[in-house]
C-alpha cells in the first residue's frame, strides 16, 4: 500500500525506507505496480516472497538467474490465499481500509524458468508442475520439461519449453 503522502513521480523518506529494507529490487517494487502485465527479469532480483505481493493484473511471468526463488515454496504460495488491503474513499471523503482475500497470482497464466530450473530437484519441479496445473496455468522449464493446463509434459530441447518446428525453404 502507498504512503498517504505519496505523489506519482516523488519520492518520500516513508517510500525509500520501506523500498530499501529489501533485500531484492522485485520484492520491494511489485507492491507499487498494480496495473502490470507482463513482468519479465534476468538476475537475482526477487525472492519467493515476492509473489505474495504479484498484483492482479499480472498474467505472464518470466525469470532467470534468480536463485532466490524456489519451487517447493513457490508451490506452496500458489496454493494460498492471502489478505490485502486496500483503501477505500467513502462517500464522506472518508478514507478506510477494507481487507480482501484474493488468490496469490489470481490471473496469473502463464510462468516461463529459465537456467533456475537446471539446480532443481525432480521432486520439487513436480510439486510447482502440480500447483500450476491445478490453477490451469502453463509452466515453461528450460530444463526439458513443460507442464501445460491439460496435464502431459513435452521434452523441450533445453529452449524454455517451446518445441522448434522447421520451416521449410522457399523454393
Amino acid at each position: 500500500m502507498r504512503p498517504k503522502n505519496y505523489k506519482s513521480g516523488e519520492h518520500n523518506d516513508s517510500l525509500i525506507a520501506a523500498i530499501s529494507s529489501y533485500p531484492h529490487l522485485i520484492d520491494a517494487m511489485l507492491p507499487y505496480l498494480i496495473h502490470l502485465k507482463t513482468l519479465r527479469w534476468d538476475g537475482p532480483l526477487a525472492s519467493t516472497s515476492a509473489f505474495s505481493f504479484m498484483p492482479t493484473t499480472l498474467k505472464t511471468l518470466e525469470w532467470s538467474h534468480s536463485p532466490a526463488i524456489q519451487p517447493l515454496p513457490l508451490a506452496r504460495l500458489l496454493k494460498k490465499t492471502v489478505v490485502r488491503t486496500k483503501s477505500v474513499t467513502n462517500p464522506d471523503g472518508s478514507v478506510t481500509s477494507k481487507k480482501i482475500d484474493t488468490i496469490v497470482g489470481k490471473n496469473l497464466q502463464c510462468v516461463t524458468v529459465r537456467h533456475d530450473d537446471l539446480s532443481w530437484k525432480e521432486s520439487d519441479i513436480r510439486q510447482l508442475e502440480n500447483a500450476c496445473s491445478e490453477r490451469s496455468m502453463c509452466l515453461h522449464l528450460s530444463g526439458g520439461s513443460m507442464a501445460n493446463p491439460n496435464g502431459g509434459a513435452a521434452g523441450a530441447f533445453g529452449l524454455g519449453g517451446f518445441i522448434p518446428i522447421p520451416i521449410p525453404a522457399r523454393p
